[in-house]
């Protein structure tokens, strides 16, 4: 069973340190191009770590996975 236990807050382990981080939608990043990734930045490593999906040029949403 699936419980809400915080609105706006989301969790995600970055792939290059295996920290475990927390972030909200302010904390995201986007690249300022067409389909252009969302991504927050690992304050361990400084690494890109992509959090949201991306719109391909025909529209259609993919899940980005690292």
């Amino acid at each position: 069973m699936i419980k809400v236990l915080e609105h706006g807050v989301m969790k995600i382990t970055c792939p290059n340190c295996k920290a475990k981080l927390q972030y909200e939608q302010e904390d995201i990043y986007v690249e300022k191009r067409p389909g252009g990734l969302q991504y927050i930045i690992c304050p361990d490593c400084n690494n890109r770590v992509t959090v949201k999906k991306s719109i391909n040029l025909d529209g259609d949403f993919d899940d980005i996975r690292l």
